[in-house]
């Protein structure tokens, strides 16, 4: 856990909206490691994120993915792996992506995803500065894409205290009181 919370202002709003596990899992590991080899650094409120809450769920729906959490399921294996993997196919095969993808310049970078299938993403423009990237999400088996000016906390607290709805979110998301559930 964060100690200091009043550095991540959207963070602190989201502490407010929904608990953080007292045990968060997955939430420490080598982010140098992870930057290497992504080959850019990371949003600070993502890494204070994961420190806060480590690796699960907001209500039953919404993941938002760690680096070190169980192989195959990590920010880099799933996200950087599978989903980008899949989203190049889908271009290849004459889907229209409007976003280039990571490492191309100003690429899109898996977050996370949704139990609709809905895929998260920072758009990593400018490369250098990724406290200021914006927030895409993919609504599923669509064209679709919601867009958020970030960072990505103020998402997760606008989405959570329902301030924003985006369209890709069900009429029952997110609970009146929601909640963070780990995965180990």
């Amino acid at each position: 856990m964060i100690e200091n919370l009043s550095a991540f202002p959207h963070l602190e709003r989201l502490v407010r909206i929904v608990r953080p596990p007292r045990a968060p899992v997955a939430a420490e590991g080598d982010w140098a490691a992870v930057e290497r080899q992504l080959g850019l650094r990371l949003p600070g409120d993502y890494k204070a994120l994961v420190a806060t809450y480590g690796s699960g769920m907001f209500d039953d729906f919404l993941e938002f993915l760690t680096p070190f959490s169980r192989p195959g399921e990590t920010l880099l294996d799933f996200g950087a792996g599978t989903m980008l993997n899949t989203m190049r196919d889908n271009r290849a095969s004459g889907i229209d992506l409007p976003y280039p993808l990571h490492p191309e310049p100003g690429g899109l970078l898996p977050w996370g995803d949704t139990a609709n299938g809905d895929w998260c993403f920072w758009q990593s423009d400018p490369a250098d500065q990724p406290d200021s990237w914006r927030i895409v999400v993919n609504a599923s088996r669509s064209e679709e894409y919601w867009e958020h000016d970030g960072p990505l906390t103020a998402v997760l607290a606008d989405v959570l205290s329902r301030r924003v709805r985006p369209d890709f979110c069900p009429d029952d998301f997110p609970s009146d009181r929601p909640e963070f559930g780990t995965i180990p």
